[in-house]
């Protein structure tokens, strides 16, 4: 695909050889995508299609047994591709990528769909969501040839895009600003940080993390578009720069992730659209690699707590060492070593090193008094009252525990109380056995 010289980080590629089209889906297996029936005009159509991503090239394939529709799904497991559905239909298909061939499988037993729906899949299983009758989720397994009404999607009257990742499921809706998670394992829900308003969105997994990809209605302006990407750990969204869609549709596109791109296509606009377009999302992105040496010295902090970064994002780094180490340095050439923080421009892919040293303990300076040597008279189910107290930069952990000895003549609580600390060798410490009401 020849890049397009006002279209950074986009590349126009071959248009689509059915035509105008929109109202349909795509999967890819083996970095191929497949795709095929929807609308062209106001005609349903019925075709399938194989695109080269190496050669950019579109092959028609065996025409699908079964009708023409719009609104179908299509989703790849493993090596299978699923096709199916629609309005007011209930068929599902399994598409042959070896064989060029169709074979019928167990009808879809929710209510017919009059309107859109979502697919995804994991490994093992495909899942189908639909905006109405009660917003139902199902599951499909193709060892089993068998469906399971596993929930409802407790969002907002909208179509959501949904992403299945290993056990969960991840939910965006449009109407609404909402993001949810669902956990197939505890068949609970979770509502997760948002981005914001789309008029219509379609959900991908690049190479095991999260996009969002987000079109407005020509005619609608109080929308988010572009390319959004999730953060699990941090629960955050990056909006790629760049990422709004160059292409003619503004909805109802093909969006499929496929090898290192971002497929988008058709769809659409004030008119169908037929143009094909690829995005490479690490053309945007840099990752940042931490490392310490050795290893027992310290860590890393960085901030903004992440792994990857917007190209020329500044990020600061803090090498903090651990009980008995220094810093001494970083392999970064534009951080001073003299200085434990650092920010750097991330203009390309990072890996960086904090450099500690081990520094002997600082020797016990004298703590009221000379320390002795004492036995350890009591067990741990013995002690009443601990707490670790620093004594003038000890460099080991310092205790202070009690042990309830029973009430005086006089009814007070008497208790035996000693002060120790571990040397490296042996306990140190003394002792008070005749404190009344407690510690003092």
């Amino acid at each position: 695909c020849p890049m397009i010289a006002n279209a950074s980080y986009w590349e126009q590629c071959s248009d689509f050889g059915g035509g105008k089209r929109s109202y349909f889906k795509a999967a890819t297996v083996n970095g191929n995508i497949y795709t095929g029936l929807g609308q062209s005009d106001n005609s349903t159509i019925l075709d399938w299609w194989e695109y080269d991503t190496i050669q950019n090239k579109w092959t028609e394939k065996a025409v699908p047994p079964f009708e023409e529709r719009k609104y179908n799904e299509v989703v790849a497991v493993g090596q299978k591709i699923f096709v199916g559905l629609g309005t007011g239909l209930e068929d599902w298909w399994e598409y042959n990528i070896i064989e060029d061939s169709w074979s019928n499988k167990k009808v879809f037993p929710g209510y017919l769909r009059f309107g859109r729906s979502s697919s995804s899949s994991n490994n093992h299983h495909a899942y189908v969501y639909y905006k109405y009758t009660e917003h139902e989720i199902w599951e499909y397994d193709p060892t089993l040839d068998s469906w399971n009404h596993i929930t409802n999607y407790p969002g907002g009257n909208n179509l959501a895009a949904m992403i299945a990742l290993d056990d969960k499921i991840f939910f965006k809706g449009t109407e609404s600003n909402e993001f949810w998670e669902y956990n197939l394992i505890t068949s609970s829900w979770n509502q997760k940080t948002d981005f914001g308003k789309v008029s219509y969105t379609s959900g991908i997994l690049y190479k095991g993390e999260i996009y969002i990809v987000a079109f407005k209605f020509y005619s609608d302006t109080n929308t988010n578009s572009g390319i959004w990407k999730y953060d699990m750990q941090n629960d955050s969204w990056t909006r790629l720069s760049n990422s709004d869609y160059p292409g003619n549709g503004s909805y109802t596109n093909i969006v499929v992730a496929c090898d290192n791109f971002i497929y988008i296509g058709m769809g659409s606009g004030t008119l169908q659209a037929s143009d094909w377009w690829k995005y490479n999302p690490t053309s945007e992105i840099n990752t940042l690699k931490k490392f310490v040496t050795p290893s027992a010295g310290g860590f890393i902090s960085l901030s903004p707590s992440q792994s990857w970064f917007q190209y020329t994002e500044n990020v600061t780094l803090q090498a903090i060492p651990y009980t008995n180490y220094v810093f001494t340095g970083w392999s970064e050439d534009s951080c001073n070593d003299a200085y434990s923080s650092c920010t750097i421009m991330m203009d390309s892919d990072k890996s960086i090193i904090a450099q500690f040293e081990y520094s002997t303990p600082t020797p016990l300076v004298d703590y009221q008094g000379s320390w002795q040597p004492i036995p350890m008279a009591y067990t741990v189910s013995d002690i009443h009252y601990v707490s670790e107290i620093q004594v003038q930069n000890n460099a080991y952990p310092v205790i202070a525990y009690a042990k309830n000895m029973g009430k005086d003549e006089s009814g007070y609580t008497v208790q035996a109380v000693h002060v120790v600390f571990w040397n490296g060798t042996e306990w140190i410490g003394k002792g008070n056995s005749n404190i009344e009401n407690g510690i003092s």
